[in-house]
């Protein structure tokens, strides 16, 4: 007796797709259409946007997608259709900065010419998730030998949406149709939720954009520790952070008035130099030579504190035989957190001997 064949295997090979039965735009899963989502208008910060699909060939049988085609998908205006204003679109996610925490929402929603806005559920969602995959696998196995409609599912595929815009975007997505033109989900006589109405679709998300944060040297917390002492160099390591704790430095990049990545002041009366190092994410040790007496070094651990959004600071003293001839001048830190705000601070010292963050 011939065997049956396997829904799966034939569902494989019944070629091209030609049209589809479902083309929705969600976020964090929520059913609801057209709800919000917030954003910083930093241009880091991303939003999760989630495509679901079924795809079906000329006998309206369900087909896989290809990924290719899957690719071809774009968030567009809704009302207009076409490309969105000051707002970048990738399928892959910059996994360091975190989606916004929509229990913190604005109370104010800065709508425009937006239909409908479902905003009501908001406070009651916990934060999203900490990851999503850029496709995910559409087919699943239930058992030995399920039914056709067990084993295939719909298609999922992620875009991840950051703006400059300070206007809410009603979005829909788009995708080219293989037998001519552009299927979208921007129809609004078309019935809401993603299914087909007619051959048309109406799905769609608003992207609520909210203002950046940007911090003075009032929202760090600056950390002293005597790191080490000898008898020709001492060393104290600072470490500073975001007092808030709902916020943590993700990156950092500095710029130094004098040397390149180097302050010294010079007393010639007391014979001291004093050097100021900010080394970068990246680095988890600094050795400091001393300028005179070349076999005495220090190597400094730094940056231990990077995974809690600590970044470090070196303050090295050279007690004896130094000839730095540098007077004066500041250190420059632009910071970005984990939500892609991105701010300056500045570093300076009175006496060389001790710093401190300003403005």
């Amino acid at each position: 007796m011939k065997n049956k064949a396997d829904p799966l295997v034939e569902f494989k090979i019944r070629g091209q797709w030609t049209h589809l039965s479902k083309f929705q735009v969600m976020y964090l899963g929520r059913t609801t259409d057209n709800t919000i989502a917030h954003v910083f208008r930093n241009g880091h910060q991303q939003v999760p946007v989630q495509i679901i699909i079924a795809a079906r060939n000329a006998n309206n049988e369900l087909v896989e997608m290809p990924e290719a085609d899957l690719k071809k998908i774009n968030l567009v205006d809704y009302y207009t259709r076409t490309g969105l204003v000051d707002t970048e679109v990738i399928p892959w996610r910059v996994s360091e900065f975190d989606y916004y925490p929509e229990s913190l929402q604005p109370s104010t929603i800065n709508i425009n010419h937006i239909e409908t806005a479902n905003e009501e559920e908001l406070a009651a969602i916990p934060p999203p998730p900490t990851n999503y995959p850029i496709i995910t696998t559409p087919f699943t196995r239930l058992s030995s030998r399920p039914s056709e409609e067990e084993t295939i599912q719909d298609q999922t595929f992620f875009l991840y949406l950051s703006t400059k815009n300070v206007n809410a975007m009603r979005i829909g997505a788009s995708l080219p149709s293989p037998i001519g033109g552009v299927i979208h989900t921007c129809s609004s006589d078309a019935a809401p939720g993603g299914g087909a109405d007619g051959g048309a679709f109406n799905s769609s998300l608003t992207i609520n954009p909210v203002p950046p944060r940007h911090y003075s040297a009032s929202d760090f917390t600056l950390t002293r520790t005597d790191y080490s002492s000898a008898e020709y160099l001492d060393v104290d390591l600072y470490e500073y952070y975001l007092t808030d704790h709902n916020y943590q430095i993700r990156r950092v990049s500095y710029t130094m008035t004098v040397w390149e990545g180097v302050y010294a002041r010079y007393k010639p009366a007391s014979r001291k130099g004093y050097f100021l190092y900010a080394p970068p994410p990246g680095d988890t040790t600094v050795r400091h030579v001393h300028s005179q007496v070349s076999w005495v070094y220090a190597d400094i651990k730094v940056n231990q504190g990077w995974s809690l959004g600590r970044a470090s600071l070196i303050r090295v003293y050279e007690i004896k035989e130094c000839t730095a001839t540098a007077w004066g001048g500041d250190g420059q830190a632009t910071t970005v957190d984990n939500y892609g705000n991105e701010s300056i601070i500045r570093f300076r010292s009175g006496d060389g001997n001790t710093i401190y963050l300003s403005d």
